[in-house]
């Protein structure tokens, strides 16, 4: 829950806010997500492998998610707890909240360098400058919160397959865990909107806080599970975990191994696809929300709130159905559900309120059978290596899993700079272009149709441990969509 309180709000509102807030011109944030996706290339599996050939008395996860966690929050708070003088542009002076900081800024400073000779010449060089200041605060802050988040949740997700063992265990614990997941989801999408006023900047710092307390509250809460299992094991776990522990140089033989295991490059490709296409509505909903619907940023939380609570309430659709037909029939259904049902807002404009929350009651549908069955299929496929190899990888695998998600959100932020920049959006406009509302319609339309006709194709012809495990099971051939 924690873990996506924290992404969530981030993946949702991070380049929205630098751009539309504190107005960093949008030609930074390809060169932002360049250095992010370069960063993210090193840093999953890197931290991955160190979690698991560490060897403490705390055990080998616990230690980096204990001692990880409030550095986490410190980097969350400083991305949105901007310094005063980096709000100073041009274009955002005007909506800068009216407190005696504030105004000395606004009224003493930027009146005296903006329209005063002779400093007015000096006025591009100022704001060049604090876009720069702008562009190196969130590009430090971004990478400092991404090593964070990475140590401490890689650790914690490669707990999964060693804690729960059997196919229903991990279809039940997984509901469980993405109710949670999604719990954390309602509190980063649907309460900072009551609180959050366009074009002030202000107006963030209050949600952040509640959102960091929150977070903070489940991480107390999450202490006692998440503890390492005692050093009491079988001989088979004994002598995994030896070999594990004495391997020496092998990070290199332990990647090439795993990239040419066919099922997981399958995974990773289709739920990187699906990432791609779940991050882009989440980020696009407020620009449809902003300039098509012109409603105001509490209708967000109707938005996100319809389909977060419908996704919580059919959790446990999705189990019987994956216990039964397995993870992969699972995501094949919710990813044709989930395209096809944003395709009426396709015609989306002002007065759509009401179709919008129908629509977004079916992807809300679509939303939790997605969320379900990654644990369960990267489980299986660790299970499967470990059969292989004798060896337990499991932070080696969810590192390169960390990495495909990660790496979704910078392919998404591409896609989002791009078109936008293509349609010619302008964010301190008071109204946009038809061309640009339709960049908009693309990405919230377009985008996510394309990425899971992909995902589907992949995850139909390439990956087959799920219906192996099926055939097993039933003792039977099965047709190899499922």
């Amino acid at each position: 829950m924690s873990g996506a309180i924290l992404i969530n709000f981030l993946n949702v509102n991070i380049y929205n806010f630098y751009t539309d807030e504190v107005m960093l011109d949008i030609i930074f944030i390809p060169i932002v997500i360049t250095i992010y996706a370069i960063w993210n290339a090193l840093n999953d599996p890197f931290f991955g492998t160190i979690s698991d050939r560490t060897n403490t008395k705390l055990g080998r996860r616990f230690p980096y998610i204990f001692f990880g966690f409030v550095p986490l929050l410190a980097a969350f708070i400083a991305l949105w707890f901007l310094p005063q003088p980096l709000t100073l542009t041009y274009q955002s002076v005007s909506v800068v909240t009216k407190n005696n900081l504030s105004l000395f800024w606004r009224d003493i400073v930027y009146d005296v360098w903006m329209h005063y000779s002779p400093f007015k010449m000096f006025a591009p060089f100022l704001n060049k400058a604090i876009q720069l200041s702008l562009f190196v605060y969130m590009l430090s802050f971004l990478l400092i919160f991404d090593t964070l988040y990475t140590i401490v949740f890689v650790s914690w997700s490669s707990l999964f397959p060693e804690k729960f063992k059997t196919d229903k265990q991990r279809n039940h614990a997984a509901a469980v865990r993405q109710t949670l997941n999604m719990l954390g989801s309602v509190v980063a999408l649907v309460i900072p909107p009551l609180l959050i006023e366009y074009g002030n900047v202000d107006s963030y710092r209050t949600p952040i806080m509640i959102l960091v307390g929150v977070a903070l509250v489940g991480f107390l809460f999450s202490l006692y599970g998440i503890r390492d299992y005692k050093r009491k094991r079988d001989e088979e776990n004994v002598e995994i975990e030896e070999t594990v522990s004495n391997e020496k140089g092998s990070f290199r033989k332990s990647l090439s191994t795993i990239l040419k295991n066919k099922n997981f490059v399958a995974f990773m490709v289709t739920f990187s696809l699906s990432q791609i296409a779940f991050l882009t509505l989440m980020a696009i909903v407020r620009y449809v929300n902003k300039w098509i619907l012109l409603e105001d940023a509490q209708f967000e939380t109707y938005f996100n709130g319809i389909a977060f609570g419908v996704g919580l309430l059919t959790f446990i659709i999705w189990v019987k159905i994956s216990i039964k037909k397995g993870p992969k029939f699972v995501y094949i259904i919710s990813g044709i559900i989930f395209s096809t049902a944003l395709f009426p807002l396709i015609f989306a404009k002002q007065g759509w309120q009401w179709i919008v929350l129908i629509v977004m009651f079916f992807v809300g549908f679509a939303i939790s059978g997605l969320l379900l069955v990654p644990d369960v299929l990267i489980s299986e496929i660790i299970d499967k290596d470990r059969k292989d190899t004798g060896k337990r990888r499991e932070g080696v695998f969810y590192g390169f899993y960390g990495f495909a998600i990660r790496i979704s959100l910078v392919f998404q932020s591409y896609l989002i700079s791009i078109i936008l920049k293509a349609t010619k959006y302008d964010p301190s406009a008071e109204t946009q272009t038809k061309l640009a509302k339709t960049g908009i319609k693309v990405l919230l339309v377009g985008v996510p149709a394309f990425c899971f006709i992909g995902g589907i194709l992949v995850m139909i012809f390439f990956y087959d441990l799920s219906r192996k495990r099926l055939e097993e099971k039933h003792g039977k051939k099965l047709s190899k969509f499922f």
